[in-house]
């Protein structure tokens, strides 16, 4: 299903492209951020296409405001909302408030927090940014080593054309015989479940964390996978392979071939509406790198720390364990969610395009995760506000959230946080998400 993202409200201004706030760490040489204008290969998220522009707004700010700031408490009472509800709302331009509810207090943000990874990813590593897999002479004369470059969404068909690459480089220098291959995938460290993920997450909900994956396959040791799939590859290209396991290539190896990855800005559209929980972690790793901080969960986590600082957000009480949100002991409040938001909302950071002025987030009742299929905005009373709320979702026992920019009354965009920490085990899950999504509603002025 093509995406369709609304037209915005002409709040973006044109702005002078700003520098990068965080210095580019030469860290590996695996990692390319350049701009570039090639296509990108076929596997992309779904193309987005501008729908038509909304009425003209009926009423004036002070009134849309007012209204949705006297009807919000009333339905943050709904029983399908549980107890502990944080919700923020303000204009997306100026960041004045319009209603909040525990707006300061951290909560478990779930897979809204993906919102702070593509902020942070964007923000460091640019919306241009490639990562490349490639193949390096190993340290005997028949030795080939493949090296992961943390390419988050490498597939079969990128391997296959390595292999052949590969194939047409070796044989170009003239080598006889066998040919051992080993892999590489050091970029990383070794995998280990963040703090706060439950102990059935791996690898199901989220992979290990490695630097070569194919087609996000979830199996415990998804580098080992495509190495040996690399190497059935170069089989089937007429070199001789064998596969011997993990070996580390010399720094000063001779580059055979590579594949890059299509430009970060498609990742980042398509972890945002797919919920992808294995990008967002491998992307939380490549900041900490492009950062100077070691790929670790602590390093990752100071990365990204320092990268919201930079950009004026306050930190305070925040606590930004993985990239995915997938751990509990994870904490973002409503208004550093929403002030995250803005970022990508008013133009001051054209780097932040792919989150929401290129249609990044699920549109709701069309795409992604706020399809009609999934039973969202397809339903009274938040029918009225597909098409003008697009929101990043979020899920785990007992938490319900949604994040995002809802059109206003007012022709205004307006940036929104609900975290739903203690949903009822007697309610569906489905029913607290409609709840939440008539909050959003309510924030439209379409309800």
């Amino acid at each position: 299903m093509a995406d369709v993202p609304p037209t915005p409200t002409p709040l973006r201004r044109p702005v002078t492209r700003a520098a990068v706030p965080l210095a580019i760490a030469a860290v590996t040489v695996s990692l390319l951020v350049a701009p570039t204008a090639s296509a990108a290969p076929a596997r992309t998220a779904p193309a987005t296409n501008p729908v038509a522009a909304l009425a003209p707004a009926a009423v004036s700010s002070a009134a849309a405001e007012a209204r949705v700031a006297r009807l919000l408490p009333s339905r943050l009472r709904n029983r399908a909302l549980g107890s502990l509800v944080g919700l923020h709302v303000a204009d997306a331009g100026t960041g004045r408030a319009i209603y909040g509810s525990r707006s300061t207090q951290p909560l478990m943000p779930a897979s809204t927090m993906k919102i702070v990874t593509a902020t942070t990813a964007l923000m460091t590593l640019g919306p241009n940014a490639r990562f490349v897999t490639r193949t390096v002479v190993g340290s005997g004369p028949q030795n080939l080593v493949l090296v992961g470059g943390g390419d988050p969404r490498l597939s079969s068909a990128d391997l296959r054309r390595l292999a052949t690459r590969t194939a047409r480089a070796w044989r170009a220098t003239a080598a006889t015989g066998a040919v051992r291959v080993t892999l590489d995938d050091t970029l990383f460290p070794a995998p280990s479940a963040a703090p706060g993920w439950g102990s059935t997450y791996q690898p199901g909900v989220v992979s290990p964390v490695r630097s070569l994956n194919r087609d996000g396959r979830h199996t415990w040791d998804n580098a080992d996978d495509a190495a040996r799939y690399f190497v059935a590859r170069l089989n089937r290209a007429g070199l001789k392979a064998t596969y011997r396991g993990r070996a580390a290539a010399d720094p000063g190896a001779t580059a055979l071939a590579s594949v890059r990855s299509q430009q970060l800005k498609v990742d980042i559209r398509w972890m945002l509406k797919m919920s992808d929980n294995d990008v967002a972690e491998i992307l939380f790793r490549q900041v900490a790198l492009a950062t100077g901080q070691p790929a670790t969960w602590a390093g990752a986590s100071r990365a990204a720390v320092t990268v919201l600082e930079s950009l004026g957000i306050a930190t305070d009480g925040l606590v930004l364990v993985d990239g995915s949100g997938a751990s509990r002991r994870a904490r973002l409040t409503p208004y550093a969610l929403t002030e995250v938001l803005r970022l990508s909302v008013t133009g001051e950071h054209p780097e932040l395009d792919p989150i929401y002025a290129d249609g990044g987030l699920p549109v709701a009742g069309v795409d992604g995760t706020l399809t009609t299929r999934l039973g969202r905005y397809n339903t009274a009373p938040s029918r009225c506000a597909a098409g003008r709320v697009m929101a990043k979702t979020g899920t785990l026992t007992g938490v319900i959230s949604l994040a995002g920019v809802a059109q206003g009354a007012d022709g205004r965009p307006k940036v929104f946080a609900v975290l739903v920490n203690r949903q009822p085990s007697s309610v569906a899950k489905l029913t607290t998400r409609r709840a939440v999504d008539g909050l959003a509603a309510t924030v439209t002025g379409c309800w």
